[in-house]
């Protein structure tokens, strides 16, 4: 598959976001806030779900109000909780290609758990990753865990139409 190609797949698969629905809920009575910000690009809030489940959330919105941008399992930070992003990752497995991937660029970073899934499944690719809010960056490398030591991951905090 063409990298062309497989970029297309990957945007058509994200416009199912909007549709998967999550398996996360939590009410402003589970959530612990520790970090808000609030920019030119508008609010961001970082707080665990205290139901048991161990879930570390950023969002736009108030907890308990919208829906999630990222999540993460604080016991397991590899398993990936929400299905649209198992699906913007599924090409990599129905084409058998993650060896063959040499460059990959996503454009909104979130938490930064599809940069990760990314580096562990195709190691050997080159790594642009478009964020246009400093404050995500941020927030993805304190508190999500987001890996930009490699040296084959680029962060770059500019608008992606710009890119």
């Amino acid at each position: 598959m063409t990298f062309i190609k497989f970029v297309l797949l990957l945007l058509l698969l994200s416009a199912f976001r909007h549709f998967a629905s999550g398996s996360i809920h939590a009410s402003n009575k589970f959530n612990i806030i520790f970090h808000k910000t609030n920019n030119e690009f508008g609010p961001i809030w970082v707080f665990d779900v205290l139901d048991g489940k161990n879930y570390r959330c950023l969002t736009y919105e108030p907890p308990g109000i919208g829906s999630f941008q990222t999540c993460i399992k604080m016991t397991n930070i590899d398993r990936i909780p929400y299905e649209y992003a198992k699906i913007m990752l599924s090409p990599l497995y129905m084409f058998n290609a993650t060896s063959d991937i040499k460059r990959i660029l996503l454009v909104g970073m979130g938490g930064g758990v599809l940069v990760n899934a990314y580096q562990k499944m195709c190691p050997q690719a080159r790594f642009d990753v478009i964020e246009i809010n400093p404050d995500v960056v941020y927030a993805a490398k304190k508190y999500f865990m987001l890996d930009d030591s490699q040296p084959n991951t680029r962060i770059h905090v500019v608008d992606g139409y710009e890119f």
